[in-house]
């Protein structure tokens, strides 16, 4: 069988992908999963944007023909050799390019408000402004949905569009019928009462023309005005579901169940992971006003024209934002081993390398356990360390004999600056390893595992269930060794740790709360499939030794008058978030969240209710899930239906 010209009908083909800022990013894009499932070896990117696949000869991202497993050229090429491809009444027109484009999108934020020429508007456009207008083609287009798919398209009957020039006439807020100009708006006002469709026409026409020339800032101020008329200081919202690859699937996870149960439309997909739920401002999740079962536009938008919400220090301090991002966090695969940059040195990254650091602001974060939860976080004491150099051979090789004598050296004295340096000589040496020599060397320690099970020999001095968990999610990797490095902890319900800056850390199993500072940023180096910065890493990091039990934060009770219910404070030592945990016992069926000086987000874990506030028209229906922001200084008062509830806090740690 020929590949050019002969009688292969059927091609398979490798198609282009857009990483347009607006689609979705990593593997909740449907664009990049179906790359990946047509391609094992391509690696997923979760903090890209996938937006589109492209099927065609388009110039743009053209289609590559594969046969026998080989890439061999372009679509368009083969289709000019073959002409009978295309049928007997294309063949001659064709010229080889397909007539259509075909298209995956997942779209995250919203596109354009566009429209399409006809053949021969667009080869006027072209012809007058190539430079703006590229393509002389027409492009009429459809959209099939995969998923429920919300998008604006053709003008409303101008009814409804009159509709809204008058619907705040009454008010002093009158945002829409400036920004089109009270003229425009009571002449389509009186022709919408008419049958006449060329004047409908005509006054949609003077009034969207005249909303797309307004005033930029005119607009944005309009803009304000709009999201002012939420007048609740307390309200619900809804918040972005992160499906990382290493979350739980299906209703296995809390993260998945919390976002049902606040959801009813939310089906579970027991095949699908669900890793982190944010609730909070951070652009790669947004969280969203709901009220009426609507959804009232973004909480940052909000917040940006309500700054007094936060609370005055709080607005002061953090320039108008809120600093914290919170989370619910459920993991079934082991994450990164990662640390995060302090302040300084998160916009040193972002400046120097904003490609890979896209964000300036430093990540200290807390993690609260909800379920038994096991982590890696900081490096042992140094004699901890030295043991496992003596008593493992392989690990001795992998991080280098030389350094290894340095740290067992150092260990026998009380120089903590000494001790630090051979930890960074060690640690640095093992993540720089040859990756053969990795690979030889985690060979021989599974080796030695079961030599010390034939032997009848106690092996937990090679914590082989961890060994095999990780070497299981990432086989070979120079991060396995890490464990006779960091402490491993499991935090059981209630209990939590603290992350600071250059805390080196990896989560790998169980649920828990997060709360940090609100930021995305971090700094990996083994246990992942995404980008490594190893000498970023290993230069950065804290290398103290601590006892396990330092690595816990122990919370302080808050003095609560109310019978029944218990409150407690986890306070980290920095300004940008803390937590309070409350908890409402069996029996008890009143509580009252207090006024804080910061706005503060709560989520209910279990137990359901009805939640009111002076400034809210009617109450709001709590259950396991929902998510309230509180404006700074409100009171929200609770009616409990069930025997119990319990709620998580987050607010600013000033």
């Amino acid at each position: 069988m020929m590949y050019q010209g002969g009688s292969l009908k059927v091609l398979k083909l490798e198609c282009s992908f857009q990483n347009n800022a607006w689609g979705k990013l990593g593997s909740e894009s449907m664009v990049v999963r179906l790359v990946k499932s047509a391609d094992d070896s391509f690696n997923i990117d979760e903090n890209e944007h996938y937006a589109e696949l492209w099927m065609g000869t388009h110039p743009t991202c053209p289609s590559v023909c594969y046969y026998n497993g080989e890439r061999k050229e372009s679509l368009e090429h083969w289709l000019r050799l073959n002409p009978s491809a295309f049928g007997s009444e294309m063949d001659q027109h064709s010229d080889g390019q397909l007539p259509f484009l075909m298209k995956v999108l997942s779209i995250r934020n919203t596109l354009a408000i566009q429209i399409h020429p006809d053949k021969v508007s667009a080869q006027k456009l072209h012809q007058e402004r190539p430079d703006i207008y590229k393509d002389p083609n027409h492009k009429p287009e459809m959209a099939i949905a995969l998923t429920p798919f919300k998008a604006m398209c053709g003008f409303r009957p101008i009814k409804e569009v009159a509709k809204f020039t008058i619907r705040f006439i009454t008010a002093e807020i009158k945002p829409f019928r400036r920004l089109i100009g009270s003229n425009n708006a009571m002449k389509l006002s009186k022709v919408s009462q008419t049958d006449d469709h060329v004047l409908h026409n005509q006054a949609m026409k003077d009034c969207f023309t005249a909303l797309m020339n307004q005033d930029k800032h005119l607009v944005q101020n309009q803009i304000g005005i709009l999201l002012k008329t939420i007048q609740d200081k307390v309200f619900e919202i809804r918040c972005s579901v992160q499906n990382y690859a290493w979350g739980k699937h299906g209703s296995s996870s809390a993260v998945a169940q919390l976002a049902a149960s606040a959801d009813k439309n939310l089906k579970i997909d027991e095949n699908k992971p669900y890793a982190e739920l944010w609730m909070g401002t951070h652009s790669n999740g947004p969280s969203e006003i709901y009220k009426d079962g609507q959804c009232k536009g973004k909480l940052k938008d909000w917040i940006k024209q309500n700054v007094d919400c936060l609370g005055s220090q709080v607005r002061e301090y953090f320039n108008g934002r809120l600093p914290f991002l919170f989370k619910v966090l459920s993991v079934n695969n082991s994450l990164s081993i990662q640390a995060h940059p302090n302040k300084v040195h998160s916009e040193k990254l972002h400046k120097e390398r904003p490609d890979i650091y896209k964000d300036p602001n430093h990540k200290p974060e807390m993690a609260i356990a909800l379920t038994p939860f096991k982590a890696m976080c900081g490096f042992r004491p140094i004699q901890e360390v030295a043991d496992f150099l003596t008593k493992i051979e392989p690990f001795r090789t992998a991080v280098g004999s030389k350094n290894a004598i340095k740290l067992i050296t150092a260990s026998k004295t009380n120089d903590m600056p000494l001790h630090r340096e051979a930890m960074k000589y060690c640690f640095t040496g093992l993540m720089q390893q040859e990756t053969d020599i990795v690979k030889r060397e985690l060979k021989k320690l599974f080796m030695l595992v079961e030599q010390f099970n034939t032997e009848g020999k106690d092996a937990s001095i090679l914590i082989p269930d961890m060994l095999q968990k990780l070497n299981t999610e990432f086989p070979g990797d120079v991060g396995i060794f890490a464990i006779y490095f960091l402490n491993i902890i499991t935090l059981k319900p209630g209990e939590a740790i603290f992350l600071e800056a250059d805390y080196p850390h990896a989560y790998l199993s169980g649920d828990c709360m997060e709360c940090m500072a609100c930021s995305d940023n971090v700094v990996r180096a083994g246990l992942t499939p995404k980008f490594r910065d190893v000498h970023t890493l290993c230069e950065m990091l804290d290398y103290t030794g601590r006892q396990i039990s330092r690595t816990k934060l122990k919370p302080s009770k808050v003095d609560n008058s109310q019978s029944g219910i218990e409150e407690i404070h986890f306070t980290p030592p920095i300004y940008d978030f803390a937590v309070n945990v409350i908890e409402v016992s069996s029996g008890c069926t009143k509580a009252t969240l207090r006024p804080l000086d910061s706005a503060s987000i709560v989520i209910v874990q279990s137990g359901e209710g009805i939640a009111t506030n002076s400034t809210l028209s009617s109450p709001l229906g709590v259950r396991a899930g929902s998510t309230l922001f509180i404006s700074a200084n409100e009171t929200v008062n609770l009616d409990i239906h069930s025997q119990g509830m319990l709620i998580f806090r987050a607010l600013a740690g000033l």
